[in-house]
């Protein structure tokens, strides 16, 4: 069975990072299993998972990653997934609601909105803000991917964003996300 490592890296913004970076997991003959990528302002993340082959570890990942990391200055961190975390089905808890929040920008919106869907269980699966101009006012927008379990209340959930939207003078919306085969 090949090891499951989750690579995580960033740095400053150019073309070819991820070109030299798949480079190296395809001539160690790697398999990405799953990633996200995203430039922020000048900044390019990824996060992957990585299913390295029998008779390849971590430390030879780490070594013929020394030459792209130098290149373009990236700081990466691995971690080796253990046996129950690489055999997860990550389908298992795939979103079934998107959480939008507008409104003008002010600190607590992610704190408030998060810590909600911590209480009740619901589970983030994916997370990006951008804050734009309207007006001379600064505009936030939050959008969330949410996996929320079947014992727990929609109805209580989008009234108790109500009542977080009217506290934060935003709008908030909970939105069914459509799966495959439901349009």
């Amino acid at each position: 069975m090949s090891t499951v490592i989750a690579l995580s890296a960033i740095g400053r913004d150019r073309p070819g990072i991820v070109a030299g970076l798949t480079k190296v997991l395809f001539e160690l003959g790697c398999n990405l299993e799953e990633t996200s990528m995203t430039r922020l302002r000048n900044d390019f993340a990824m996060i992957l998972l990585i299913a390295v082959p029998e008779g390849k570890n971590a430390d030879d990942l780490r070594d013929a990653m020394r030459p792209v990391i130098s290149e373009f200055g990236l700081t990466m961190d691995f971690r080796v997934l253990n046996d129950c975390e690489a055999k997860a089905n990550a389908a298992a808890q795939d979103a079934n609601y998107i959480l939008s929040v507008y409104g003008i920008d002010k600190p607590g919106i992610v704190y408030t909105i998060t810590k909600m869907c911590a209480e009740h269980n619901i589970n983030i699966t994916e997370l990006g803000t951008q804050v734009s101009e309207n007006q001379g006012q600064p505009l936030y927008a939050l959008f969330l991917e949410v996996y929320i379990p079947e014992f727990v209340s929609i109805i209580e959930i989008s009234e108790q964003l109500k009542k977080f939207g009217a506290q934060l003078s935003v709008d908030v919306s909970l939105e069914p996300l459509l799966q495959c085969g439901d349009f």
